[in-house]
């Protein structure tokens, strides 16, 4: 069924008008569905890389609580996110904070 209003009409299902004595269908009730919980995920890039022995360091961020690195491995171009406590110490966590700026 069509409903005209001023500048259009627009197609509605019977079971979405009201009802009457001859439509008296409720309406469709949509189905419930589980929403995911998002996690909020902070990424600062660097604006000069972290040389490594397995390639560069270019990127923090965080994901839940687990801190991450965006390590550029030698010989490719794609980044792979890491866990950071398995790449740096922290000696080496300061020497890239000290030498670098994030944004």
């Amino acid at each position: 069924m069509y409903v005209k209003f001023q500048n259009a009409a627009v197609f509605v299902e019977p079971q979405f008008t009201r009802p009457t004595p001859t439509n008296s269908h409720p309406p469709r009730q949509l189905p419930i569905q589980a929403t995911e919980t998002k996690q909020i995920c902070l990424t600062l890039w660097s604006d000069r890389p972290f040389a490594l022995a397995c390639g560069r360091l270019v990127g923090v961020r965080k994901t839940g609580n687990q801190i991450e690195v965006a390590l550029v491995a030698t010989g490719t171009q794609s980044v792979a996110w890491m866990p950071a406590d398995k790449l740096l110490s922290q000696t080496q966590i300061n020497r890239w904070l000290a030498s670098s700026s994030f944004r």
